[in-house]
């Protein structure tokens, strides 16, 4: 994306209505291009498996989009990485395809010198990618995200029975969690506690008040 500001500034229309056709021309282009030509294409470079065609040989799709070779995707920065996970069905359809992309972040990310303090290292993928300081370059660690892409990667150390099922539309994300194993029964119950316990005396009783009323509680 900083590729593609930088070639329109050079060639920058002057007047109001030069500017506004230029700009509608560009989303008129750019959403083609993303929600259109993009998913197309990747999809049946998937669902044909093309990367296995090609002269470099991959073991799966997530080294194959990581690729700097001139067989690869080329997706070297946070703007890339988010451009395909929307242009792909990342959590239904093409989710093992996804979870193989992730595991090769892992692998990359855990190679490089840490880029960003451990409590900023959860950051979505959607905020670095948008980020003026992070969006050109690869920080993203699928694992210690608090999205759909940690929950693929958990799944994904149960086997390929759970992404297949969610592949093929059988179960949910957020069932094939649980069912897993990856979904604390008491998680709502220790964040709600943990919330009251922070509250003043003023506002727990307010609490109070309010559960009393709405039948929580009773006398």
């Amino acid at each position: 994306m900083n590729d593609l500001n930088k070639a329109s500034v050079i060639d920058l229309p002057s007047t109001p209505q030069e500017l506004n056709n230029r700009a509608s021309q560009l989303i008129t282009q750019l959403h083609q291009y993303t929600f259109s030509n993009l998913p197309a294409i990747l999809d049946r470079i998937i669902t044909t498996k093309a990367w296995l065609e090609l002269p470099t040989k991959f073991n799966n799709f997530g080294e194959y989009a990581l690729s700097q070779s001139v067989d690869g995707l080329a997706i070297d920065s946070n703007e890339k990485l988010w451009l395909l996970r929307c242009a792909i069905d990342a959590n239904k359809k093409h989710i093992e395809e996804w979870k193989d992309v992730l595991l090769a972040l892992e692998e990359l990310t855990k190679a490089q010198p840490k880029q960003l303090p451990l409590s900023q290292s959860a950051i979505s993928l959607e905020k670095l990618a948008k980020s003026p300081e992070l969006g050109s370059k690869i920080t993203y660690h699928p694992s210690r995200s608090k999205g759909a892409d940690k929950g693929i990667l958990q799944l994904s150390t149960k086997g390929n029975d759970y992404l297949n099922r969610v592949a093929n539309g059988k179960l949910k994300r957020g069932a094939a969690l649980k069912e897993a194993g990856f979904f604390d029964p008491n998680k709502d119950f220790y964040r709600a506690k943990s919330a009251i316990n922070k509250l003043n005396n003023e506002d727990r009783n307010r609490v109070i008040e309010w559960m009393t009323e709405s039948g929580y509680i009773t006398t």
